[in-house]
């Protein structure tokens, strides 16, 4: 099965996902049982009780219907972070760095043709009922975007109706929840680091992720699939795993480029994640922490598991047989 860059959604989704509004009807916190065992571990020993949640930036509700074992984590944890802060103040910093300057247009950056093509992405990606001009618009806004954010925005595209109707992605959720249940809250990175997961590429190599992405998405549309669909139906499996195949099957697409950008946006990113989650473990020695990142963060001997298990902590999977 082939997928696109969709298995990293970690600095892709969330710039985009963190500008839906924060004030809007949050899910259920407690889905019902008889389902997988949820992405959910728990430290123990070496300082206070500690819960690591695996989660995926989409505003499916099916994965924003948290399992009991993670809504009662979340409801015993004094403090919530997620990847990066999901407040205001952050939401305006991401519309500003995400856009070419002034002078500069995508179509000029990966010529007309490949914006022809997400063009018309756009369009096939519309509800039915959308009104005419709703594809020249959000293709001209896309004209705007530096290529690596036009890509994430074209990521989301089979979410553009729950988006458009204020559904909050599964770590904005949490984040929300969080603020209005007067816990503290805070993030691992911030959206500067991120951004640099993707200034680190140049234009050409920004334009041959567009492309594949838009591959990928051509030939799931030919055949009636969604790459987006089995991400999710992975993630709802439980099983690591399978996302861990999806990681597997894109690095087919472009080996060189895909392991570029899976050391910059997940193993670098990882050992930084795991340094600072154990400083605010550290600095809260009467608080139960909860720590929300990207399930496949936690995938592998590089991952925040296997990082945290290297340093001799006791990390256990809730709710596994």
């Amino acid at each position: 099965m082939r997928t696109r860059w969709m298995p990293w959604m970690g600095p892709v989704a969330l710039f985009f996902l963190v500008l839906v509004p924060l004030d809007v009807q949050t899910r259920p916190l407690a889905a019902d049982e008889g389902k997988p065992a949820p992405f959910l571990w728990k430290i123990e020993g070496g300082g206070p009780t500690t819960y690591l949640y695996g989660t995926i930036h989409v505003p499916d509700p099916r994965v924003v219907e948290l399992p009991s074992a993670v809504a009662a984590a979340f409801g015993a944890s004094q403090a919530v972070f997620t990847e990066i802060r999901m407040d205001p103040a952050t939401q305006m910093g991401v519309q500003a760095k995400v856009m070419l300057p002034d002078d500069q247009h995508l179509k000029d950056v990966v010529g007309q043709p490949l914006f022809d093509r997400l063009s018309k992405a756009v369009d096939r990606s519309l509800p039915k009922d959308a009104p005419p001009a709703m594809g020249a618009m959000l293709s001209s806004m896309l004209d705007r975007l530096k290529p690596w954010a036009a890509m994430s925005y074209v990521e989301l595209l089979e979410f553009l109706p729950d988006m458009m109707a204020g559904h909050q992605a599964l770590d904005a959720m949490l984040y929300d929840r969080a603020q209005k249940d007067g816990k503290e809250v805070g993030a691992l990175e911030t959206v500067e680091e991120q951004l640099a997961v993707f200034e680190g590429f140049t234009n050409e190599e920004q334009a041959r992720m567009l492309k594949l992405t838009l591959d990928s998405m051509d030939e799931a549309a030919a055949k009636g699939k969604s790459p987006t669909e089995d991400l999710i139906k992975g993630y709802l499996s439980g099983d690591l795993s399978k996302l861990s195949l999806m990681m597997t099957e894109s690095m087919r697409l472009d080996p060189v480029l895909f392991g570029k950008f899976s050391a910059r946006a997940v193993d670098d990113r990882n050992r930084l994640m795991v340094d600072r989650l154990l400083a605010k473990r550290a600095e809260r020695p009467e608080k139960t922490c909860f720590f929300a990142v990207g399930a496949l963060h936690y995938a592998g001997e590089t991952g925040i598991i296997g990082l945290l298990r290297k340093k001799g902590l006791t990390v256990t999977r809730v709710g596994a047989p």
